[in-house]
């Protein structure tokens, strides 16, 4: 788990790095007592376990999201005639937010994991990458959408308004 963590944290770190025109390479070491790091080259009392050479290429300054999505895919756990889940609909609609909607109304298998993921059978609950809101409140979900990097459509402009003199 705390392996799985640091690997997560490290890989984020990555990806949040400056644009390089060269590559990098990367080494897991792991010390003695069993503990992992990620370096350029390990420490004489520790062990190479991993090498992965990074290379950097162009960053998409104006990812859709679809793109978002293939990182930080987003589910809507519902159930029929539940309010709260068609205004989650209307703003992930709204947003353009490409999301999967499952419904845990007779279904065994996605009550299950609806209950692994947010601890308890609540609607609605909307997973955004690996963060879990449960019930409706709008300013949580932008919130998540924006921390994952879905772009927040422009406000519609305001038509002149006509004057009479």
């Amino acid at each position: 788990m705390f392996r799985e963590l640091i690997r997560r944290i490290f890989m984020v770190i990555l990806s949040l790095a400056p644009t390089l025109s060269h590559s990098v390479t990367v080494v897991e070491c792991r010390d003695k007592t069993g503990n992992i790091s990620y370096r350029d080259h390990c420490p004489p009392d520790s062990t190479k376990t991993a090498t992965k050479r990074l290379s950097h290429g162009p960053v998409n300054h104006n990812p859709t999201a679809d793109d978002i999505a293939k990182e930080h895919p987003v589910t809507l756990f519902s159930v029929k005639n539940c309010d709260a889940c068609d205004l989650v609909r209307q703003l992930f609609s709204g947003r353009g937010v490409p999301f999967s909607e499952k419904n845990v109304d007779d279904d065994a298998t996605t009550q299950a994991e609806l209950k692994a993921v947010a601890g308890a059978l609540t609607v609605p609950t909307v997973t955004i990458g690996l963060q879990v809101y449960t019930g409706y409140s709008r300013s949580a979900l932008e919130g998540g959408l924006a921390q994952a990097g879905y772009p927040v459509p422009a406000p519609p402009t305001a038509s002149p308004v006509a004057t009479s003199k």
